[in-house]
Order: C-alpha cells, then structure tokens, then sequence
C-alpha cells in the first residue's frame, strides 16, 4: 500500500497478526510515553521538555519553529514548553535585532546542568531496559519500527 492509498482512505484489513503487532507497537509507545513522564517528574519536567533541552543544548539556540520540527511538535506546543522552561530560568530568549518578532532562545547555564541530567537519565533508562531483552533477536524489528515512526511523523504532520 503506498502512502496515497492510505491518504485516500484505501485501508486493507488486517490479519490477527498484523493487528497484534501494530498494536504491540502502539502499547509499547503508550508505555513508554507513561514510564518517561514519570522518570522526568523527579527532574520538574515534563514530556517533551527533555527532548527540547537536548535539542538545545546540541544546537546552542534555535528558533521555535526550528526546534518544532526537530522534536516533532506543533510550534504552539513548544511555545508553551519554552514558557514553562523560562519561568524555570532553564532557558534564555533573545530578540533578533533586525526582526523583533524572531526570537531565538538558549539554554541558561542552569539549563545545561537539567539538560545533562536528562541525558543520564536517558542512559540510565536505556541501560535498564536493555538489561531486561531477552536475547539480541529483539533488535530484528528495529528496521520497522524505525520506518514506522518516520511514516506517523509524516502523517501527523499533515494533520496538524
């Protein structure tokens, strides 16, 4: 099925496999959203605002619009991440000089201490679960879940 069929509405039904593995998949991100708003709650931060900080703390500053696409968010979403953030003082906003309506923004130096803390919180995550595979065959799928989240990024794109 190609992209256009399934824009078009062009769904082919599903076998009980397919159906459970798509829905693995879906529980999987559930879950994972779940665990990761929780691990982040010990660090006053909410989901989302850890990818933000590292996003920030690799590119020194960027734009909203800049940063929307690379966390894969609406940009009134990270306007709001970027609110909560400042009145944490974790970042710093800087009007264009040319344009005062561009703003560009940056991590504060307190912001790079919480960006580096969500990074080992990220390895300790990532560590955790890989402790909990059961064999290196968990990785044989890792090609289609890559290609999935590429497909549903695209298409969330398209309803915002």
């Amino acid at each position: 099925m190609t992209d256009a069929d399934a824009d078009a509405g062009h769904v082919p039904e599903l076998t009980d496999v397919e159906a459970s593995y798509i829905g693995g998949i879906l529980q999987l991100a559930k879950t994972t959203r779940a665990f990761m708003m929780a691990k982040l709650a010990h660090l006053g931060l909410h989901a989302g605002q850890d990818e933000l900080l590292l996003m920030l703390d690799q590119l020194g500053e960027a734009n909203g619009t800049r940063i929307a696409e690379g966390i894969g968010v609406r940009p009134s979403t990270v306007s709001k991440m970027l609110d909560r953030l400042a009145e944490r003082q974790l970042i710093v906003r800087t009007r264009n000089t040319q344009d005062a309506r561009k703003t560009t923004v940056c991590l504060s130096n307190q912001g790079k201490v919480v960006a580096e803390e969500v990074r080992q919180l990220h390895a300790a995550i990532d560590r955790e679960l890989l402790a909990c595979r059961k064999s290196d065959a968990a990785y044989a799928s890792l090609g289609d879940i890559e290609h999935l989240t590429t497909l549903i990024q695209s298409r969330s794109r398209r309803i915002r």
